[in-house]
């Protein structure tokens, strides 16, 4: 890997293709660091030449599989499968990225493609989308990490995030801005954990579809809303309350006439933070200068959250096609609820921005839970043997 990274992938535009709109993981009784956290979309079929397939990979640390009280994840995912005859009015292509992320664990970049070379030089207007991303902490680290941590134990963290959008289009090139985030944060409890975080580096990907519209109404929209928590209830509380309808909503007015079409995502950032001052644990082995305070230590800074579920969801509510006016919600949900310790309450600020596009031959949405084994598992997207 690279630290910059470079796009690869598919060179044509294809008529089929599958925009997912839900990517999440629940683990079934605890909350964990973060280790492997990736949604890919797989080829195996040649019936299906955009995707046939979810990669679901995850793993929380040693604590995470089924050796420990029978825990193991479930994967939530939800997609649209666009089936056309033809690339006229709208065609996909798929790029893949991916870069080390330092101890900021922030990669921004932008990326000049050519339209010719991406089979979209025919469209009047393309639009980026997410359908995939990742993080592995399993990876080579500096020379100066410390040997008394293990890197594919995973990190706390205060939050994950992505975000993709074009900055410049003309007849030749494309111009696409990229920014990926993996919010290291400071455990209470593992200061070798801590000393590591100095040092950190990180994989990440990201999967980008380019959808070429032509004569195709778009719309985008965001939501930005905060959800405070107070400490859950050991042994009791085994999940947080969503945000609010009013919170999720987005109201686009899009094309009368036209087809609802289908809907992706953007970009997603969850900024997760104590609602109060943190009691750092006085059994750290640090001398009184170097205790924490307020809600940033002043050598490791601020804390982190194990993670029992983090979940993007983007579904259309609401499509009257006679005045083009549609409601969507975009819920972007983290939870730190367990039946061990939490350690300190929840404060989850979550940014999310969707694409609505009016293209017709759009399937209704799928969506499924599923739990599987800690580690890598597959999911058929279609019933077909």
């Amino acid at each position: 890997m690279r630290q910059h990274g470079q796009l690869t992938g598919r060179t044509r535009a294809l008529p089929t293709f599958v925009i997912p709109s839900r990517m999440g993981y629940r683990w079934r009784h605890f909350n964990h660091r973060i280790a492997t956290w990736r949604f890919g979309l797989e080829r195996r079929d040649d019936r299906h030449p955009w995707a046939d397939r979810l990669s679901a990979h995850t793993v929380g640390g040693p604590f995470s599989d089924d050796l420990v009280d029978r825990e193991r994840p479930a994967v939530k995912f939800g997609y649209q499968h666009v089936d056309r005859n033809a690339t006229r009015h709208a065609g996909a292509t798929r790029r893949h990225l991916e870069v080390v992320l330092d101890d900021s664990g922030v990669h921004r970049a932008e990326y000049t493609l050519d339209r010719a070379a991406l089979g979209l030089d025919e469209y009047d207007t393309i639009v980026p989308l997410i359908t995939g991303f990742g993080f592995d902490t399993d990876i080579e680290q500096d020379p100066l990490y410390p040997r008394r941590y293990d890197p594919a134990h995973g990190y706390l963290t205060r939050g994950l995030g992505a975000d993709v959008s074009l900055t410049e289009l003309d007849d030749e090139t494309l111009t696409l801005s990229v920014w990926l985030r993996y919010g290291f944060g400071a455990a209470m409890d593992r200061p070798h954990h801590n000393e590591a975080l100095l040092y950190a580096r990180i994989a990440a990907e990201l999967d980008i579809a380019f959808v070429g519209l032509d004569g195709v109404a778009w719309q985008t929209g965001s939501v930005d809303y905060r959800l405070e928590y107070d400490d859950p209830k050991i042994g009791l509380q085994q999940s947080l309350a969503p945000a609010t309808d009013d919170q999720k909503r987005i109201v686009l007015q899009g094309r009368p006439g036209a087809p609802l079409g289908c809907v992706g995502i953007q970009g997603f950032n969850f900024e997760l933070s104590p609602v109060r001052s943190c009691r750092w644990n006085a059994d750290w082995p640090l001398d009184d200068r170097l205790r924490g305070s307020g809600n940033e230590h002043p050598l490791y800074g601020p804390p982190g959250y194990y993670i029992r579920e983090l979940t993007i969801d983007v579904s259309p509510h609401r499509y009257d096609p006679s005045t083009g006016r549609a409601e969507f919600m975009f819920d972007g949900f983290a939870s730190n609820a367990t039946r061990s310790v939490a350690f300190h309450p929840l404060c989850s600020h979550f940014r999310g921005r969707l694409a609505w596009l009016q293209l017709d031959g759009a399937n209704p949405r799928v969506q499924f839970d599923s739990e599987f084994s800690t580690g890598r598992a597959d999911f058929s997207l279609f019933d077909t043997p």
